[in-house]
């Protein structure tokens, strides 16, 4: 399940510079810089950006279906995620960019389970969906919680999609798991 990429270290560089230029761009007001796969072939995946001042969370958006190539996916979300306040209650500013470290999570398909006790802490995240609602954690939310399983859906299901922590185990529940692939500055 886990996505093998098998990215060498210039390509995940490429892929963080895009990250990373994209961000600058927008907190700065300025146009993007033209987008080029280069000498690289990117393979269309899910993918998350998570932006860290220090280990203060700022940001942490994306999606686990892309509308586009990667690298465009990319920076589309890296640009998104400037504007995600939830943490901090104000977007992403020229002042936080000398301290910003910049994580991408790209994501395997999406497995269902029909059991909590599928999930492996630490390697799977989860995702959520009821009705039309629908709610994710990454897999090292869990960790750096100290949560089991059972808690790990609960806390997406109240805290995520806004219904009762036990709605996951409900008949309109479709709970899935994924791995993710993480490249990070």
């Amino acid at each position: 399940m886990t996505p093998r990429f098998d990215f060498d270290e210039r390509a995940r560089r490429h892929l963080l510079r895009v990250a990373r230029e994209a961000i600058e761009a927008e907190v700065r007001g300025r146009l993007m810089p033209a987008l080029s796969a280069g000498e690289f072939e990117y393979p269309n995946h899910g993918v998350f950006v998570t932006l860290r001042c220090g280990e203060r969370l700022r940001g942490c958006i994306g999606t686990f279906h892309p509308d586009g190539e990667l690298i465009s996916t990319i920076r589309h979300i890296a640009a998104e995620a400037t504007h995600d306040s939830r943490f901090t209650g104000a977007p992403l500013g020229p002042g936080d960019l000398p301290t910003l470290r910049i994580e991408l999570s790209l994501l395997s398909p999406l497995t269902p389970i029909r059991d909590a006790s599928e999930i492996v802490i630490g390697r799977h995240g989860v995702h959520v969906a009821i009705g039309g609602r629908r709610g994710c954690f990454l897999p090292s939310v869990a960790t750096e919680h100290g949560w089991d399983a059972p808690t790990f859906l609960s806390v997406c299901c109240a805290e995520k999609i806004g219904v009762s922590p036990d709605a996951w185990q409900g008949p309109n529940a479709v709970v899935s798991v994924f791995e993710i692939e993480k490249i990070e500055e």
